[in-house]
């Protein structure tokens, strides 16, 4: 996991479901699948395409999580990435 020493407790535990190599990025969490392969995303129940990145965020309080594939690598600089529901 790489980012802000802040990162929520939630995402340590994402990422230790899971061993890729998580962001903290604007208060979520995004991996962008650079592999050639499409990847499973367990425990989240995600399919990601190769080039798709994943952004879950967790809000203080919730018990809910909500997940985002979006069509592109997120840029903090650019926050017009594609949407597309999971």
């Amino acid at each position: 996991m790489s980012g802000n020493r802040s990162a929520p407790i939630w995402l340590a535990a994402l990422a230790s479901a899971h061993s890729i190599e998580w962001d903290w990025c604007s208060g979520k969490a995004v991996y962008t699948n650079a592999g050639p392969v499409t990847e499973h995303i367990q425990p989240l129940g995600v399919r990601l395409e190769r080039g798709q990145t994943l952004a879950v965020c967790w809000l203080p309080g919730d018990s809910t999580y909500t997940v985002e594939v979006l069509e592109r690598q997120i840029n903090p600089a650019n926050s017009s990435s594609e949407r597309r529901p999971v």
